[in-house]
């Protein structure tokens, strides 16, 4: 059957149910044993829960890996229904086969799924060349209080012997989660388990290992929820053959070596590369140069993500990559220091992992890494430059720079990279640098707003936004990703969540441009009843964005990190002309909140006609751990009773 027609047969299957249930089916004694941990009730707030989570791992005298995955999860309610809908993801290359999936009844009846019906294609994502393949399973007749098992293997040839295993990968209960391995006499492994490993189960020999969680529980994400990696027990395996092979890693400079043999070729410049550093450095400084080449290389040459076999760990050539005007962060990567070396300076590729995805642990050498960034070896005459010199992003006389983050000026480090360790790959040797955080005073944003009060209760609004480091980051990209003519639609429709019939008048974006200091968002706006009227008084929230303050508590049985985000500081000052014979009758005292690395604060300023809020927001750190849950609450709970705090006023006869 062609690709086009069992896709087909997938929708039409998928939406209409066509096939015949058969009671005569026997369950595996795997999925038998899983029904039988079924709970009889479970919170209102879980839609599913994972029975049986487990993955079998084999390793083959050839250095195949061999892995037989059996996943079993009860549906409670219709939010689990995509359920039905289940896609396994591999490589090219890799063999899929075992593939068993049951549908099991209430009332006993089971449905297997037919395997023909698999519709397997390539997965682009945002990659313009990929290896990675998906197989669909579209499973019919699933309803609410149906248990679903899915059991198939892939076998691979892992360029690194390794391999990861989460063991609750979301924040679904899982009554039993496991990962065993085997490998062949002679070989060896090794593993570590970063976090939670006191949840785990371990029974490991010379030969196989055995690590188990048993009734992982159900986890809100969304109250300071932390990276997956972070929250729940992740195990890293290694393995090693008896013969020496790149695919060992036995140690960083093992690992080093073979990256650095597939990278040494590819970062030589050609002679359209060196024309093209020669226009640079034409009437420029080093440093000038060197600004140059790095805009060039972040936004002259799009960003196309290549996934396909060696392409996963070796960039393509840096001439190739020119010539095309297009490559992902190692392609990027090798044309930088191509360029950088005809400019006379020393850069170097760089190995990371983004936080939302992971960590770099050096005690157990691993592919833990899933980025590339440029550091340049930073020279006297470079240091001339002011703006070099108090680069954030400089380190052990190296400048770090992401190629991909078109819109980060040079020497800052995106907040995903901050307090991260890399690997850098130097020609001659290897070391881990760690990537520094930005100082606070960096990473700030701020909220200058006017506001005019009206007698009615409406208010007309003059609104300036601006922001630095990280968060300009961000906000460049948004704004960015967005069209000209649908943005001031977009800061519309974020009103509209925060005041009632809100008119823009005016609206601008500035320093959206990869080099700008500053990123300024500026409008006015007016909007209606802002303030509340009862007889002579007007009330009114000072703190505009008090909506977005939500009244929250965390759960103080919790076993996982308190997550606040990535380091900020941020300040609102909001001016309110109050209206003609009105004067304060209440208003609310200012408040210091103060938690280890946390700090909240208001204060209230009047000064004749005019009443300033100023709010202020920091944080130092990125986590907290459980034992502070009282505090937390306490501190929230303060913090959402000052954001909500009201101001009166008052309407007075004044006499003529």
């Amino acid at each position: 059957m062609s690709t086009a027609a069992k896709m087909n047969r997938l929708i039409v299957a998928f939406f209409i149910s066509l096939s015949t249930l058969s009671g005569a089916v026997r369950l595996p004694a795997w999925v038998q044993e899983a029904q039988q941990h079924v709970q009889t009730s479970y919170d209102d707030r879980v839609p599913f829960v994972v029975l049986l989570y487990q993955t079998d791992a084999e390793v083959k005298r050839n250095g195949s890996l061999y892995c037989l995955h059996r996943r079993v999860m009860k549906i409670l309610d219709e939010r689990a229904l995509y359920l039905a809908l289940h896609t396994i993801h591999y490589r090219e290359g890799d063999k899929l086969a075992n593939v068993n999936v049951y549908n099991v009844f209430p009332d006993g009846t089971v449905e297997k799924f037919d395997p023909a019906d698999i519709v397997e294609s390539t997965i682009l994502r945002d990659a313009a060349y990929s290896d990675e393949k998906q197989a669909l399973i579209a499973l019919e007749h699933v309803k609410v209080g149906h248990l679903l098992a899915f059991e198939y293997s892939i076998e691979s040839k892992p360029l690194i012997n390794c391999v990861e295993f989460a063991f609750q990968p979301f924040p679904m209960p899982v009554v039993l989660s496991r990962f065993r391995i085997t490998v062949p006499s002679g070989w060896r492994f090794s593993h570590i388990i970063p976090h939670h490993s006191e949840w785990v189960n371990s029974k490991v020999t010379d030969l196989t290992g055995d690590w188990s969680c048993e009734n992982l529980p159900f986890v809100d994400d969304e109250l300071f929820f932390p990276p997956l990696h972070l929250a729940f027990p992740l195990i890293y395996v290694r393995f090693q053959s008896p013969q020496p092979s790149h695919a060992n890693a036995d140690t960083w400079e093992d690992f080093s070596d073979w990256v650095r043999s597939l990278w040494t070729d590819k970062m030589t410049a050609d002679p359209s590369i060196s024309s093209q550093t020669a226009v640079f450095m034409a009437s420029s400084s080093p440093a000038e140069a060197l600004f140059r080449i790095a805009d060039f290389v972040q936004n002259s040459i799009r960003y196309e993500l290549i996934l396909i076999d060696m392409g996963r760990f070796a960039p393509a050539s840096a001439s190739k990559t020119f010539a095309n005007r297009y490559g992902d962060c190692k392609a990027k990567t090798a044309l930088a220091v191509a360029m950088f070396a005809t400019l006379g300076l020393e850069a170097y590729p760089v190995l990371v992992c983004t936080k939302e995805n992971g960590s770099v642990y050096p005690e157990m050498p691993f592919s833990y890494f899933n980025h590339v960034v440029t550091a340049v070896r930073l020279t006297p005459e470079l240091l001339k430059d002011d703006k070099i010199a108090k680069s954030p992003g400089q380190v052990d006389h190296l400048l770090i720079f992401d190629p991909t983050a078109g819109k980060m000026p040079i020497g800052q480090i995106p907040l995903s990279l901050q307090n991260t360790l890399g690997l850098v790959i130097e020609p001659d040797t290897s070391y881990f640098l760690h990537l520094p955080a930005h100082p606070l005073s960096l990473e700030t944003s701020s909220r200058t707003i006017d506001v005019k009060i009206m007698s009615s209760g409406d208010v007309e609004v003059e609104y300036r936004y601006s922001a630095k480091g990280g968060r300009a980051f961000s906000d460049r990209v948004f704004w960015s990703d967005i069209e000209p003519d649908d943005r001031i639609k977009t800061f519309l429709h974020a009103l509209e969540e925060r005041f009632y019939s809100p008119a823009i008048d005016r609206f601008q974006i500035d320093g959206l441009g990869a080099y700008d200091d500053h990123y300024l968002l500026k409008g006015s706006f007016r909007a209606r009843s802002y303030c509340r009227k009862s007889n002579e008084l007007l009330m009114f929230e000072p703190n505009l964005y008090a909506a977005e303050t939500k009244k929250i508590k965390i759960e103080e049985n919790r076993r996982i990190d308190i997550y606040w985000g990535e380091r900020f500081a941020h300040t609102d000052t909001i001016r309110f002309n109050l209206p003609p014979n009105y004067i304060i009758n209440e208003l609310p005292d200012g408040q210091t909140l103060e938690l280890e690395a946390l700090l909240y604060q208001t204060e209230y300023q009047l000064h004749e006609n005019t009443l300033t809020f100023i709010r202020r927001y920091a944080r130092e750190f990125e986590s907290l751990s459980p034992a502070y849950c009282p505090q937390v609450n306490q501190f929230l709970a303060q913090l959402y009773e000052s954001d909500r705090a009201q101001v009166v006023l008052k309407h007075i006869d004044r006499p003529e």
